[in-house]
């Protein structure tokens, strides 16, 4: 290594030349001329492979990475973000004489403003890999040339033996990944930013389909870029004439609330029953020509909100919801009071519902039967679906208590709930529920001892002679009921005692008994005492007391009859008085 020469030597031989003879003088001589060169005299000499001691070498290299972007980047600040260099040293055989790199960036900065930049790094033989962490650094660019540009400074020892593959090379590769930015500066050109989400519908209604009647969506708007945009809105479950619901807003640049409101009405929910929920994406495009600044933070929020809803048509699962009955009450005008002290043996009572609604509509309902003198009986009916039955029966034990009551008005109320959160089915704003009350009461009654129909007392004049001898009536009784009656005929001068509270107490004229189902002709005398009530004007009352069928046992069985049937009670009379002659004598 320390005598960097080629030394050669060389031995001459002669060819003989005998017989002949040949002059030598003293000006002969032989030379030899030695070169060293390559393929060809003016080529050098190329090694493959060398060992030694090379020169030193100072290397600077250059060169640049662009940054293939539509949008022009002036400052962005790095939150992560790393470089990594790779080199591959195929020179260098052994660790002696390996090279030394320095590597600079300049378009990277630190917090001081220095460019970044790869100092001193030793370059073994093989692969050789550099890891720089970016963060906190700043990438700085005019916007003339958007692109990376590096030196390298390579510098190889003096005085080291080494081994080297001089058909070999040292690759760099430099790359930049992964990097998220803080903050940055500068002109965007880019897709539009796209948010899609989802709102699950929490609710035990299960939509399908829903008319919207009247609705709003709202949107609130913050804008915390800075600069103005614009925003594509579509709801994919909000349809009217087979397409999503799509609405376009220009972005204030300012961060206070924008808000928006787009009616709903004509648009429709159209969703599966498996899967309730509200996909919405929002597209927003900000400008390019404008210089900006955008930080990690900044973003445009967007809330949506739909308000004031209410559905001209719905079709799918409708959970429960409660609907309190308003209050009917109805004066009962239609019961005679001479059935006052009738008992039905059985009273029907129904409510008929015409509903076109096919949900199911569960009814609980009160109906209440007041007096005058403030008694009551109720009747009721609970958790009746009139979607399955229109027909509301009332129970015939609970009506016919009621009736039976003889109430002077009948309340009626109760709750609706309308959905049972299971059952599919449509209702429509036009649907309506009516509903009719009807009381049927066969002619079935319970005769008791009590029973009785109490007639208005009547004036009469009779104009009989004050010399009465006696009074026979002539009773023809046809009764084409099943049950009997006694009729009992009050008399008296003065009308108050059939008042109430009564003046006094009436005469009973005569007391007559009528046998059930058939015709019989009965004869009375009226007793002598009883005469001088028709000498003059007299009021009379007739009291009937019906008397109801019994079984074997005595006990009160239901009495029938139809409305064909009656009872007829003919009175005719004969009277026997006394004439006198103006002579003095009896005839």
């Amino acid at each position: 290594i320390d005598s960097q020469k080629v030394n050669y030597s060389y031995h001459i031989e002669t060819n003989s030349t005998d017989p002949n003879f040949v002059p030598i003088t003293d000006m002969d001589s032989i030379q030899v001329a030695l070169a060293l060169f390559g393929a060809s005299a003016a080529e050098d000499i190329v090694f493959s492979t060398i060992q030694g001691i090379i020169e030193s070498q100072d290397k600077t290299l250059g060169g640049d990475i662009p940054v293939t972007s539509d949008s022009e980047i002036l400052r962005a600040d790095i939150a992560s973000g790393q470089l990594d260099i790779n080199i591959f040293n195929g020179v260098n055989q052994t660790l002696g004489g390996t090279p030394e790199l320095t590597l600079q960036i300049d378009e990277i900065q630190d917090v001081d403003g220095d460019t970044l930049r790869v100092s001193n790094v030793n370059l073994d033989p093989g692969e050789n890999v550099i890891t720089v962490d970016l963060a906190d650094y700043s990438l700085i660019m005019p916007r003339d040339n958007q692109a990376l540009h590096y030196n390298a400074h390579v510098v190889t020892p003096e005085g080291e033996l080494g081994t080297y593959d001089l058909l070999d090379s040292i690759s760099v590769d430099i790359n930049v990944s992964t990097l998220t930015f803080s903050e940055i500066e500068g002109y965007f050109t880019q897709d539009a930013i796209v948010d899609s989400n989802v709102v699950e519908l929490d609710n035990e209604t299960k939509v399908q389909t829903a008319a919207i009647a009247n609705g709003d969506l709202k949107l609130t708007i913050r804008n915390y870029i800075g600069v103005e945009a614009r925003t594509r809105f579509t709801i994919n479950e909000i349809i009217k004439d087979g397409q999503p619901f799509r609405g376009v807003l220009n972005i204030n640049q300012n961060s206070a609330p924008q808000d928006s409101t787009f009616d709903l009405t004509g648009y429709e929910i159209v969703m599966p029953l498996d899967d309730q929920v509200i996909h919405y994406k929002s597209r927003i495009s900000i400008p390019s020509d404008v210089a900006m600044t955008l930080s990690l933070e900044d973003s445009i929020a967007i809330n949506m909100n739909i308000a004031n809803m209410s559905f001209s048509d719905i079709q799918g699962i409708v959970a429960p919801i409660e609907v309190m009955i308003d209050t009917i009450r109805q004066e009962m005008t239609g019961m005679p009071d001479e059935l006052d002290d009738f008992n039905f043996s059985r009273v029907d009572m129904t409510l008929a519902f015409d509903s076109g609604i096919s949900i199911p509509v569960f009814l609980d309902l009160s109906i209440i039967g007041t007096t005058s003198t403030g008694e009551t009986a109720t009747a009721s009916v609970s958790n009746w679906n009139i979607t399955d039955s229109s027909d509301v029966v009332i129970p015939a034990d609970q009506a016919t208590t009621l009736i039976n009551l003889h109430p002077d008005n009948i309340t009626v109320y109760g709750l609706a709930t309308v959905g049972d959160g299971a059952t599919q089915g449509s209702a429509s704003s036009s649907d309506s529920i009516q509903a009719s009350f009807e009381i049927s009461i066969p002619m079935s009654f319970i005769l008791g001892d009590s029973t009785e129909l109490k007639m208005d007392p009547a004036s009469v004049d009779a104009g009989l002679p004050e010399d009465l001898q006696s009074i026979t009536l002539f009773a023809d009784i046809d009764n084409q009921f099943g049950f009997g009656a006694m009729l009992t005929v009050l008399a008296s001068p003065d009308s108050g005692v059939f008042e109430d509270p009564p003046t006094g107490i009436p005469d009973t004229l005569l007391t007559l008994t009528v046998p059930p189902g058939e015709y019989s002709h009965q004869e009375i005398e009226l007793p002598a005492d009883k005469l001088s009530l028709l000498q003059e004007k007299v009021f009379l009352k007739n009291n009937v007391f019906l008397l109801g069928e019994r079984d074997s046992l005595g006990v009160s069985v239901p009495s029938r009859f139809f409305s064909t049937d009656s009872m007829q009670i003919k009175l005719t009379g004969s009277a026997t008085a006394r004439i006198n002659q103006q002579d003095g004598g009896a005839l």
